[in-house]
């Protein structure tokens, strides 16, 4: 079973959504290694523009992602858990430095690693419904994927500490108040499209 959907829109337009619905779109290893090795032959495409913009987001609006799959990580032995975490750090960092612009439309919840992997992205729309959070310190842990680093230079550092201390969940709109998405919209990933559309139309060297 394949955990990613892609869809070639008009344009040079690329839809990649997370399909692990029954369990929320957690970050498996298997999800990992097949979002890393997708990302690998998406940025083929991009050599000759087939791929100007891609968006990322997920089959079902009840989550974006929730963050690491937490029963999987229970059944790890000590030492692959660094593992998971350089594995996970790996693909934020493919998001991060991806050739062409990216658009993660967050619908439903981001916690955690699903957080960090739409603030790796450059742009980022939200649905009415959305709630996002850094939450690990829940579980004693604190963001592992880069997440400290780029919701600070979003928010600023205090904010981040905030969020981070506290484990806030915070909706859509206030995530738009605080610089985290640059929108909320009844269809988000219309407005995904729309964008991801226009921004294709510039040069593929301005991007």
């Amino acid at each position: 079973m394949s955990y990613l959907l892609l869809e070639k829109k008009t344009n040079g337009v690329f839809f990649l959504k997370l399909n692990r619905p029954d369990n929320l779109n957690a970050l498996s290893r298997a999800l990992l290694d097949e979002f890393i090795n997708t990302l690998e032959e998406l940025v083929k495409k991009t050599v000759d523009a087939e791929l100007r913009v891609l968006v990322i987001a997920s089959s079902i609006e009840k989550a974006f992602c929730v963050g690491a799959d937490l029963i999987e990580r229970r059944s790890l032995k000590v030492d692959e858990v660094p593992l998971v975490l350089a594995q996970l750090n790996k693909l934020m960092n493919s998001i991060e430095s991806f050739p062409v612009p990216t658009i993660a439309v967050v619908q439903g919840a981001a916690f955690g690693g699903g957080l960090e992997l739409a603030l790796a992205c450059d742009l980022r729309i939200a649905n009415a419904g959305a709630t996002v959070g850094l939450t690990e310190t829940r579980l004693a842990i604190i963001p592992g994927a880069g997440g400290t680093q780029r919701l600070s230079r979003i928010v600023g550092l205090a904010k981040a500490k905030e969020m981070i201390f506290l484990a806030k969940r915070i909706s859509g709109s206030e995530a738009l108040g605080l610089g985290i998405m640059n929108a909320v919209s009844d269809q988000p990933l219309k407005m995904a499209e729309d964008w991801a559309t226009e921004i294709a139309q510039g040069g593929p060297l301005a991007q």
